[in-house]
């Protein structure tokens, strides 16, 4: 069971998907205390142990990953906390709190979606632009990747082992990558995550041997893992891949694509609170190192009285 894999039970489990825990908050120190490859030397052993099925978990406590409806599950991470790998901006022992490699833009949380990660009943924090030339970079760098699976088919039977695969092996225990986008859980259910413009993907195949035997007038079926091999959905990413998977299906309202992230969070502002955005531009700036003037995006409507700057000058 995937319970199996930590050891730490049902509450570190379900902490660790919400971004927190010893897994995602400890700092390695100089003296090699808190090495994250040595402490967390069960995802190497679960990983060699290369022809076991994974089940997904099925505890309720565990919510960020109860009932995905989506068929699609997700993993973003805001921090790197090992250095010496395969990905991050961490560089050496002490390093608190560096940055991954960043592969998307976080447009926005709905915490309604996962109130137990975000511990509020409802809210919304907003990502995308804090002006207008941001361009994507208001949030810093973030690293999504994730995974789909088709009803019935070898992704679902085996989503369990990519859940540890993407959640664990890949990007924890490989590149060190860690915690979660405020609000938000840090792996879980494509539904429940932050609305981004772009995730990395991972799928598997597997070798299975099936033998049948006839016993005393009782046939009997075996079947015998052999590879479980994990790929990168032939180089797509999760939408690309879902779409296909899915015949035509669409991640359109999770996954919004280069360039999406404004547009889908103005709606998301009006649809469920009514906001209008606006954009005050000020005209002069002081003491500002680089910019003369700047213009700050509200997630509210600007009063007109508000945009008469001469008034303020």
């Amino acid at each position: 069971p995937f319970s199996g894999i930590s050891r730490e039970g049902d509450a570190h489990d379900r902490e660790f998907l919400n971004g927190g825990t010893f897994w995602n908050e400890q700092i390695e120190m100089a003296d090699g205390l808190y090495k994250l490859q040595s402490d967390l030397y069960r995802v190497l052993e679960v990983d060699q142990m290369s022809t076991t099925g994974i089940a997904w978990p099925t505890s309720a406590n565990l919510f960020s990953v109860y009932e995905c409806t989506k068929n699609a599950a997700m993993c973003c991470y805001v921090s790197d906390r090992q250095s010496s790998d395969l990905g991050g901006t961490c560089a050496g022992p002490g390093c608190f709190f560096a940055e991954p490699e960043d592969n998307t833009d976080i447009c926005y949380v709905d915490m309604a979606r996962d109130p137990y990660a975000s511990r509020v009943k409802d809210g919304a924090a907003v990502y995308d632009k804090v002006t207008p030339d941001d361009e994507g970079i208001a949030e810093g760098k973030a690293h999504c990747h994730g995974f789909a699976w088709a009803d019935g088919d070898i992704n679902e039977k085996y989503k369990g082992n990519l859940l540890f695969q993407v959640a664990m092996k890949q990007n924890l225990y490989d590149k060190g990558y860690v915690q979660n986008v405020p609000g938000a859980p840090m792996c879980g259910c494509i539904e429940k995550m932050p609305v981004v413009s772009k995730a990395a993907c991972t799928d598997v195949s597997v070798t299975e041997q099936w033998t049948a035997s006839l016993t005393a007038g009782a046939l009997s079926l075996n079947i015998d893992i052999t590879d479980i091999t994990y790929n990168d959905c032939g180089g797509q990413d999760l939408a690309q891949h879902y779409s296909v998977l899915l015949g035509g299906g669409s991640l359109a309202s999770y996954v919004v694509g280069e360039g999406g992230c404004e547009q889908s969070t103005t709606e998301f502002l009006t649809e469920k609170y009514g906001i209008t955005r606006s954009t005050l531009t000020i005209a002069e700036t002081y003491g500002h190192p680089t910019q003369a003037a700047v213009s700050i995006i509200f997630n509210s409507e600007v009063a007109e009285s508000a945009l008469d700057i001469a008034k303020y000058t």
